[in-house]
């Protein structure tokens, strides 16, 4: 798993170029009360704020990055 669901999304999206033939079923398992419950959080964050950047035009403040690297490791 990685923080930007792009890449995630990519990830998946590559086992189909791979000529692959038959469908494929991808499944995540996210351990509760750990880093990557936090990841699949700032995914959704992300996504959320991906529209609103769509739709406004504001770039993320250096700020709101620096709030997810402390979220993601547990600072503060």
């Amino acid at each position: 798993m990685w923080w930007s669901p792009a890449v995630d999304h990519q990830a998946i999206d590559r086992v189909h170029r791979l000529g692959q033939q038959k469908q494929v079923t991808v499944v995540k398992f996210i351990v509760k009360n750990s880093i990557d419950e936090k990841i699949v959080e700032i995914q959704k964050k992300k996504i959320l704020q991906t529209k609103t950047l769509l739709e406004s035009g504001k770039e993320k403040s250096r700020e709101e990055k620096r709030s997810d690297l402390e979220y993601l490791l547990g600072v503060k």
